[in-house]
């Protein structure tokens, strides 16, 4: 008698089963990846930070981080200013106000300037029109009741920690007087990958914090990644099992109506293997009429299922899969968040009404 191969009722198919678990381990892999990955960088960046305490450091070329005191270079009046621009708004409810501050453009306005070493080295710098500056916005004008500026500028003898690629090539800064045949050849620093990062701020507490964030989640990950292949258990153990034949006993069709008049069906096979106790199986209307003599069973470690291949139900599939995508967005939306002012947009908020400008 030939073998039917039949499958329990709201099952995704054997290759469908396959490819969510292969999308959610890789997704998990990957996040896992990505986030250590980020997370050792910045521990090297911050280790890399910590050596410039080192007044003794030689310098080099290729990526490093400097630090030192601002200098303007000759003819210039500004080294790095940043303006943020927000608009405010206020709204009430149950008498009670609050207000908050969003961003809605931002100027930076560069210029070189020289980084004095401990040493009395000076280093040009030429920071990018996107440079990230880490320094307090601590200059604040309002323009008018719903919209302010808030500043950030890099002023001479400001202690700076800079982060870039350091190559010969500058024109040092001449002493006061000389002609500009006495200047000397000395060290430039532009951006490294792209960017550039100046800092008022020690470097190193920063990015540990960063590294932290970003090592923490590559944990996590992992924990769900083991917890994903514990769910999954069931299933490995039927793709390690083995195929056999299960004599269908049985059948019955159910029917009933709910509340509202609505007719609901119910598919049922009952199913012995070898010598074993009798078990009922729902299954999918579309099966029913050809639910006759022998079926193909998946028998593993933890029991068996019909259908020749393994398989996950709906519930045991959508799991997994909303797990996965909501750990990505949580992970992408806590990064975004958790940065730095310079490398989102700057919001505040609070209690009560906007002020009022003050009368000049």
């Amino acid at each position: 008698m030939m073998t039917t191969d039949l499958y329990e009722a709201n099952m995704l198919g054997p290759g469908t089963s396959l490819l969510v678990i292969a999308v959610c381990s890789l997704a998990l892999i990957s996040l896992a990846i990505v986030a250590l990955a980020r997370a050792r960088r910045r521990a090297w960046l911050a280790a890399d930070a910590a050596a410039t305490m080192n007044s003794d450091r030689v310098l080099h070329e290729g990526e490093i981080v400097l630090s030192g005191v601002v200098e303007h270079a000759p003819e210039q009046d500004v080294a790095v200013r940043v303006e943020v621009t927000q608009q405010g708004d206020e709204r009430e409810s149950s008498g009670s106000w609050s207000h908050s501050w969003r961003e809605v453009d931002r100027r930076i306005v560069v210029a070189p300037f020289y980084l004095r070493l401990a040493d009395g080295t000076r280093v040009r710098v030429e920071a990018p029109p996107d440079v990230d500056v880490a320094d307090d916005l601590d200059r604040k004008v309002l323009v008018s009741r719903t919209s302010r500026v808030l500043s950030a500028e890099l002023v001479p003898g400001e202690s700076l920690h800079a982060r870039g690629w350091l190559e010969r090539g500058d024109a040092a800064m001449p002493g006061a007087g000389a002609a500009y045949r006495d200047v000397t050849w000395g060290w430039l620093l532009r951006p490294a990958r792209g960017r550039m990062m100046l800092s008022s701020h020690p470097l190193g507490r920063g990015l540990q914090e960063r590294a932290a964030f970003h090592r923490w989640y590559g944990r996590l990950v992992i924990v769900v990644f083991a917890g994903l292949q514990l769910w999954l258990s069931g299933y490995y153990a039927l793709a390690s099992g083995s195929v056999e034949t299960a004599q269908i006993v049985d059948k019955h069709h159910t029917s009933y109506h709910d509340s509202d008049g609505d007719p609901h069906h119910h598919y049922d096979v009952v199913v012995r293997l070898g010598r074993g106790p009798l078990r009922t199986v729902d299954i999918d209307g579309s099966d029913f009429d050809r639910a006759e003599g022998k079926v193909a069973v998946r028998h593993g470690a933890l029991g068996w299922k019909l259908g020749a291949q393994p398989t996950l139900s709906f519930a045991g599939a959508l799991v997994p899969l909303i797990g996965v995508i909501l750990l990505w967005f949580t992970y992408r939306r806590r990064r975004q968040t958790t940065r730095p002012w310079f490398r989102r947009r700057v919001e505040h908020h609070g209690s009560g009404r906007l002020p009022d400008p003050t009368p000049a």
